[in-house]
Order: structure tokens, then C-alpha cells, then sequence
């Protein structure tokens, strides 16, 4: 048979291996999940802050007023224009020479362009509510 171990040994032995038994207590605090928000938000006010000044710069009068950008994300340039219209003359625009104005100003590369609907809409049947508005027809044929 084996011989007798110290009792304090044995305890100090004990204890040591209950040690690494111990798992820690998990976080159900929302802390990580806020500093994640807030850092994710930070990096996009940033992006979509630069981005508005350099397009405030660079874009033509006409089109600062009716397309807005509202995201740039690893190179994906996203355009909220108030009307098929706009975005139409907005895509002629950059594929002529626009989008390149945009790259060397903004100092990052535009790999695609994506339009939403939603910008600002000044005059025009955007803001009347008539074709370019955003209620959807009614139907009712009657009335």
C-alpha cells in the first residue's frame, strides 16, 4: 500500500485541482454587446461622414440636393436617391467619370455602387407625392 500523505500536502493538492475546476461565472451583463454597438456605430459615422463631405465636394449641384449617400462599407458606396430619375442621371454621372472624382478625393477605392430609394426629394413628382411618391396606389379602381 501506498504511504500516508500530510494532511495539509493533501489539502494544499486539493484545493490547487479544485482550482482549475472552477468555471468562471458567464456575463449576462449587455455591456459587450453596447461596446459593440457603439464602436460599430462610431466606425460607420465616420464612414458615412467623410463620404457625405467628399461627395458634397465633388457631386454636381443638382444631384447633392436629390442623392445622398448613406453608407460606404468596404468599398460598397450606398446612394439614397429620391427618384428612378435621379438615380438614373446619378449612375450616368459617376459611370462617366464621377465615380473616379469620388475614389482619388475620397482616397479609397469604389468597388460597386448601390441605390436605395429614399433621398431627399426637392420639387418634382418626389415631392408631391405623385408618381415618385412613396404611398402605395390604392386598389380601389373607383375612387
Amino acid at each position: 500500500m501506498g504511504h500516508a500523505m500530510n494532511p495539509s500536502v493533501a489539502n494544499a493538492r486539493l484545493a490547487k485541482l479544485r482550482g482549475y475546476r472552477v468555471v468562471p461565472a458567464a456575463d449576462r451583463s449587455i455591456r459587450g454587446e453596447i461596446e459593440r454597438v457603439a464602436a460599430e456605430t462610431k466606425r460607420a459615422d465616420r464612414a458615412v461622414g467623410r463620404i457625405g463631405e467628399v461627395w458634397d465636394a465633388v457631386a454636381p449641384d443638382q444631384w447633392r440636393a436629390l442623392a445622398t449617400p448613406t453608407a460606404f462599407r468596404a468599398g460598397v458606396l450606398e446612394l439614397a436617391c429620391a427618384a428612378a430619375a435621379v438615380r438614373f442621371e446619378v449612375d450616368r454621372w459617376l459611370q462617366g467619370g464621377g465615380r473616379k472624382m469620388i475614389e482619388s478625393t475620397l482616397g479609397a477605392p469604389i468597388f460597386r455602387v448601390v441605390f436605395v430609394s429614399g433621398g431627399r426629394a426637392v420639387g418634382g413628382a418626389g415631392a408631391s407625392g405623385g408618381a415618385g411618391g412613396k404611398r402605395p396606389r390604392s386598389r380601389n379602381r373607383r375612387g
